[in-house]
């Protein structure tokens, strides 16, 4: 699956000066923490929207970039109430898409119909193997 931010997201956020804080020695603790942000983003959009997205949407990007963000910051034991407060934010935001009471402004994926009670119908073939038709094989 592809990213939904890159590691000079992050850069063009907080510095790179400030990112090497957060990652020290572990080059890959990035990538690590980008593939976390777009999987928890991806459990929220596919209940809405067709994955993997045509394009990805600025804001989806700078969610991407706050998850992976705060997921640094927890790794790194460095974690501040501004990065927790803006995971919240975010998860917030992720929340109100998956529900629909905000729009990324794509076509939403296409759901199963239901009859007009809301309830799921079962349509089926007609029964060809029944007593009558095996000639009392049965």
């Amino acid at each position: 699956m592809t990213a939904y931010a890159t590691q000079q997201d992050i850069i063009d956020r907080i510095g790179e000066d400030n990112l090497l804080v957060l990652i020290g020695d572990d080059s890959v603790a990035v990538e690590r923490a980008i593939s976390q942000a777009t999987d928890e983003i991806t459990l929220y959009l596919g209940r809405r929207y067709v994955l993997p997205l045509a394009t990805v949407p600025t804001s989806v990007r700078n969610l991407c970039v706050t998850i992976a963000l705060y997921w640094l910051a927890d790794d790194a034991a460095g974690m501040t109430e501004l990065a927790e407060n803006r995971y919240k934010a975010a998860v917030k935001n992720l929340e109100q898409l998956a529900k629909g009471t905000i729009s990324l402004g794509m076509p939403d994926a296409e759901r199963a119909s239901e009859n007009s009670a809301g309830n799921v119908q079962l349509v089926t073939a007609e029964r060809r193997l029944t007593r009558k038709s095996l000639g009392g094989v049965l």
